[in-house]
């Protein structure tokens, strides 16, 4: 009877101990990704009264991430450069639709189409109305606009996995 016992104490703590390395392996992963996310700095630039910009904010409160919001308006020349270098197409990326905008605003970005880089930059400082928003801008990825399928790339791969099962 003794020999039983002992060998179902065993067996169960065999099963305990993997148990508990599954779990603390877990536990590491959770642990990193909350490190992933505190350390991120994630600035989302934001137009007042913008939709998608609330919706955005909304989406990282209810995930617990960490942003840093700011102004559209406020956005400065070194910004609007290294948001311009994550870009596919760089001007066209970032300014609003032409199908919806005005005379003035058409005309305006055809003004940065036929100037300087600099100069298209400096304009665009001036004429922040032009640009779309959110901007959402990490060490290296970019998100224009609120998507909720294309926000999820600022989450960990890890915590995207345990998300879509």
């Amino acid at each position: 009877f003794i020999t039983s016992r002992s060998s179902f104490y065993k067996s169960w703590m065999s099963w305990y101990t993997k148990l508990l390395k599954k779990l603390n392996q877990k536990f590491k992963y959770w642990f990193l990704e909350c490190v992933y996310i505190e350390n991120k700095i994630i600035t989302l630039y934001y137009d007042i009264g913008n939709a998608s910009c609330v919706q955005a904010i909304k989406w990282f409160r209810e995930h617990n991430i960490n942003i840093k919001k700011k102004r559209i308006e406020l956005i400065t020349k070194n910004e609007l450069v290294y948001i311009l270098s994550l870009t596919d197409n760089g001007f066209p990326d970032i300014l609003k639709y032409t199908t919806r905008l005005s005379l003035k605003k058409l005309d305006q970005i055809k003004h940065i189409e036929t100037s300087t880089f600099n100069t298209s930059v400096n304009y665009i400082l001036e004429n922040t109305n032009i640009l779309r928003s959110p901007l959402i801008v990490d060490q290296n990825k970019l998100l224009i606009g609120y998507k909720a399928e294309d926000i999820r790339i600022f989450l960990p791969p890890k915590y995207r996995e345990v998300e879509i099962s």
